[in-house]
């Protein structure tokens, strides 16, 4: 069986934010929707799903505004609940995105014939150096924002972007 790559991502960004002591907790579009976000003073949401109602969308645009951090991986927030295609994340930052296809994820046993990018990293805040990303890349719209990391043809692979009192962080690659 296979995985699309925003199901495949949420193993390994959760053993990495278990592994260096973050408490993780999973939330579904009711939750945002309830004002869950501010309710229980989520600092962090990590959205990797193309799926997201629209109302639950404008609920993560206030508690962004309001000071919180968004990480957004590719394709993510691109539909809502009827798999339709929505601009209510895009409009409401300013953004252009292209639509992402969903991927089916690489398996650890075939990474050595997926399709591999570098992304150099330009950020301290990330480390420094150059990685390999595997499978699927999307450069990110930088406009306005501020590049992190590039791809190796100068397009940016991960970009920060304030909105109100909070930021959100753009990743092109799993």
């Amino acid at each position: 069986a296979s995985a699309y790559s925003y199901f495949q991502d949420l193993y390994g960004l959760h053993t990495a934010l278990v592994h260096e002591q973050y408490p993780v907790d999973f939330i579904d579009d009711y939750g945002v929707e309830a004002g869950d976000l501010a309710r229980y003073q989520y600092q962090v949401l990590y959205v990797c799903g193309p799926n997201l109602s629209v109302k639950a969308q404008r609920a993560v645009i206030e508690w962004l505004a309001a000071g919180g951090t968004l990480v957004i991986l590719p394709g993510a927030m691109m539909a809502d609940e009827y798999n339709e295609p929505t601009t209510e994340f895009v409009r409401a930052l300013g953004l252009t995105r292209d639509p992402v296809p969903r991927a089916v994820a690489v398996l650890p046993h075939l990474i050595d014939q997926a399709p591999s990018a570098a992304v150099t990293i330009a950020d301290d805040r990330l480390g420094g150096g150059v990685l390999t990303a595997y499978g699927q890349t999307v450069p990110v719209n930088r406009a306005g924002a501020r590049v992190l990391a590039r791809l190796a043809d100068g397009a940016a692979a991960v970009a920060e972007l304030r909105h109100g009192d909070g930021r959100v962080f753009l990743y092109g690659y799993w």
